[in-house]
């Protein structure tokens, strides 16, 4: 029995080193919310344009979509 007492636990280490982690996850999900935004915009303008909507009242109307969002 004294020889059970002797075996160290063999451990691994953890997949992600978290002090890092945290920094690249948040830039990640902050690029994310960009793109979306960048996506979301181009789409907006590229439908007014189609609809004969200059780039001012189409920046109006973004505007307003943004705001009236919250």
């Amino acid at each position: 029995m004294a020889w059970r007492a002797n075996r160290r636990r063999v451990t691994r280490p953890p997949l992600l080193y978290w002090p890092l982690a945290g920094p690249f996850l948040l830039a990640a999900a902050v690029l994310a919310v960009l793109l979306v935004i960048l996506l979301l915009v181009g789409v907006l303008t590229y439908a007014l344009a189609r609809l004969g909507i200059g780039p001012a009242v189409a920046a109006l109307v973004l505007a307003a979509c943004v705001l009236g969002a919250r």
